[in-house]
This record gives structure tokens, sequence and C-alpha cells, in this order.
């Protein structure tokens, strides 16, 4: 029998906590063909699962670069000999373990960044190969 409560925790395990069927229906003591079941009826589970990702990873590119401006300031303070309050020190500490991997971060930003160059260039790339094929059957490059 499904209460609305128990619904209710499914959809938030799944959206919110992005567990599987499986560890939804063990934590919830149901099956996962009944987690499944309701997830199909629902019919919004999977879009708000979608915004929820999206909302996360806007606010996480957010407090990645708030750490890195306010860590550059902290850093300008101390190279030019100024007094960095307290407020700012502790912040920062605070604010830190927050940003986790910030190498890996920065690498997979990285990786996103290429993947849009090299999609952004692909239309390029097609037009120039579709010009040098019109020009090749017409008798070469030479022609024209």
């Amino acid at each position: 029998m499904k209460s609305p409560e128990l619904v209710e925790q499914a959809k938030s395990l799944y959206v919110r906590e992005q567990l599987s069927f499986r560890e939804i229906g063990k934590r919830l003591g149901v099956n996962e063909r009944t987690v499944r079941v309701w997830r199909k009826n629902a019919k919004d589970w999977d879009k708000e699962r979608e915004a929820f990702l999206q909302s996360q990873k806007g606010f996480h590119e957010d407090l990645y670069e708030f750490t890195r401006e306010l860590m550059a300031s902290i850093r300008t303070d101390l190279r030019n000999g100024e007094k960095v309050d307290q407020c700012r020190l502790y912040l920062f500490k605070a604010i830190l373990p927050l940003v986790v991997k910030p190498r890996d971060y920065e690498e997979t930003k990285q990786a996103e960044e290429e993947a849009a160059e090299t999609t952004s260039s692909t239309p390029d790339l097609a037009a120039i190969i579709a010009a040098a094929m019109n020009i090749t059957p017409m008798g070469g490059k030479g022609d024209g």
C-alpha cells in the first residue's frame, strides 16, 4: 500500500540525493519496481531531477568562482604587505572545504570548453568540406 508520504520520500531521494531505484527501494522498504512505477505515474521526477542537477551545477560554479576571487583578494593584500582582515580569512577557511577538488573542477570545465569549441567548429569544418566537394567535381581548385 502506498502512502503519499512514502511516494514523496522516494521522489526526494530520486531528485535530491540522486539515488537509484534499487537504493530508494532498500531505504524505504519497497520493491525497486514499485519505485519505478511511482516515477512513471508521476511523470515529473525526471524533469525535477534535471532541474535540481542544473541548479546545483550553477551553485557550485558560483561558489568556486567566489572562492577564487576571495583567494585572489587575500593574496593581493598579502603581496602588498597589507593586513588581511580576519573576516575574509575565516570565510576562506570555512568555504574551502565546500569547494571539492578544485583541480578536478578546473579539468572538467576545461574539457567542457574544449568540447564546446570542437562542437562549434564542426559546422565550419563541414562547410569547408562541402565547399571542397562541390569544387572537386567541377574540375578542381584551379577552375573558377
